[in-house]
């Protein structure tokens, strides 16, 4: 296939203008109009259409076309091109540097931004869009390597979590092949491997609860429903316990999300204040509105959370010694999740805690 010949703008406007120049050159200089115009009112006063008198008329004349290309001619004609040519070459440099720019753009180089310092409206609107354009590909590509680099935390921080039961749960059997074991320390051996499959099954289950929560069915609810469920869920653990469960507040209120997600959002708050009190201890669950929001505050008078340990308390895997101490089944999974699918509702969760009194979270979740 032949190569097409390329002609700039400014090149083509330039040889447009001195051709049209020409031409206007051409039928000025020469009685091409007043033959026209003869021609048409000789061709009226013969149809008869209008009458005209013979004083209005004009004999035809022959028609005469000066030489075009005396060098006056092309003088006059090459001056207005040269300028136009050289004028709007001045203006398309600055879509060149465009171009130029823009064929540096790569993966490795999202950070060039053409300079908008161009006077001709157009190339200053399209600058900007180019300039956005790669502000948005840029703040993609960020997001993208920040989602891949936690994802590589997540998934070394899950083999590690993983690795750990199931490291005890082989060292146990493997002494259980002892046969000089007595009843005594093969029962030990026995119930630790029971912790162990406990946690791993926990741990296992959690992680197949994070990786479902980004499907999601939003639609108005009552909170109040589904708080009756789960706290009906929990009475037995809590009379275990001997922690008292307390529901109040108003059960009209709405919210606009996932039933089924907002359901493991509140088990996991409740199972929280209720492995984390002391005997005799209260869990209260307080149902209000705040503005368009539906408030839900769970609130109890347990063993709370030291400062240090808040700001870390929602990161995957994160548990502090007292709640290892607490609650040994634990996976630190059960706030991580609680905030992601708060966060797919655009919903927040607060939390405010001291040693030794208690702990509130505050939810506030969209009405609409």
């Amino acid at each position: 296939m032949k190569n097409k010949i390329s002609i700039s703008i400014p090149l083509q406007l330039a040889i447009i203008v001195y051709f049209s120049i020409v031409l206007i050159n051409g039928l000025i200089g020469s009685n091409f109009i007043n033959t026209t115009t003869s021609i048409v009112f000789d061709f009226i006063t013969k149809s008869k259409i209008i009458m005209i008198t013979p004083e209005k008329t004009s004999p035809l004349h022959s028609i005469y076309i000066p030489n075009i290309f005396t060098f006056e001619s092309i003088i006059m004609a090459l001056i207005p091109a040269i300028l136009v040519y050289y004028f709007s070459k001045k203006h398309f440099d600055s879509l060149n540097e465009i171009t130029h720019l823009t064929q540096k753009i790569n993966s490795g180089a999202l950070n060039i931004r053409i300079p908008n310092d161009t006077k001709i409206t157009e190339f200053s609107h399209l600058i900007h869009t180019i300039n956005t354009t790669l502000d948005n590909i840029d703040s993609a590509f960020k997001q993208q390597k920040t989602s891949y680099q936690e994802q590589g935390r997540f998934v070394a921080d899950a083999a590690h979590e993983l690795k750990t039961p199931i490291t005890i749960i082989q060292s146990n059997l493997e002494s259980l092949n002892n046969p000089s074991l007595s009843d005594k320390e093969t029962q030990s051996i026995i119930a630790n491997q029971s912790i162990a499959l406990t946690k791993l099954n926990n741990l296992v289950n959690d992680l197949l609860l994070l990786a479902s929560t980004g499907k999601i069915n939003k639609s108005t609810i009552y909170p109040a429903l589904i708080l009756e469920e789960v706290k009906s869920n929990f009475s037995q653990i809590a009379k275990q316990k001997e922690v008292t469960i307390n529901l109040s507040g108003d059960a009209n209120i709405t919210a606009y999300g996932d039933s089924n997600l907002l359901q493991i959002v509140f088990s996991n708050l409740l199972e929280n204040s209720i492995c984390y009190n002391k005997v005799g201890g209260k869990a209260d669950i307080i149902l209000t509105k705040d503005n368009d929001y539906a408030k839900i505050i769970f609130k109890d008078n347990g063993i709370g959370i030291s400062s240090k340990d808040q700001e870390h308390l929602f990161d995957r895997f994160y548990r502090s010694k007292n709640t290892i101490n607490h609650n040994p089944n634990g996976t630190g999974l059960g706030l991580c999740i609680a905030e992601h699918i708060l966060k797919r509702h655009n919903a927040t969760i607060e939390l405010k805690s001291e040693i030794g009194i208690g702990s509130k979270f505050i939810i506030k979740i969209p009405q609409n």
